[in-house]
């Protein structure tokens, strides 16, 4: 489903590129971009325990979900960019659709960012 007010939300996809070491890591400096329009964005309140509060420390949580359009190629391993900001996913994308009906909506996806 598309939002006809909904916000555009951006997917980055990182390269896997081999490190100093060997290792498979991923490539953040130049992520492929995928833009979807007409999304919901809002405040996923998922009552974690805050973090411990050290060294001067205190950090902000910011968690979301996004109700993205049916077919939207979006991977755990992904980041969203929404609103300028960029989130990481919080498990994997799930199929949103009416459990009566099984109307497809599209897809949710539950992301957070962690400030300071």
């Amino acid at each position: 489903m598309r939002f006809p007010a909904g916000e555009t939300v951006t997917v980055l996809r990182a390269p896997l590129v081999p490190d100093r070491y060997g290792s498979q890591v991923r490539d953040w400096d130049s992520p492929a971009r995928t833009s979807y329009d007409g999304c919901a964005v809002a405040n996923w309140a998922r009552g974690r325990v805050s973090e411990v509060h050290a060294d001067g420390r205190d950090p902000v949580v910011s968690d979301l979900i996004i109700y993205m359009p049916p077919g939207a190629d979006v991977a755990a391993a992904d980041r969203l960019e929404v609103r300028g900001e960029v989130y990481e996913l919080v498990g994997e994308p799930f199929g949103w659709s009416n459990p009566l009906t099984g109307t497809v909506f599209g897809v949710a996806v539950n992301c957070d960012r962690v400030e300071g």
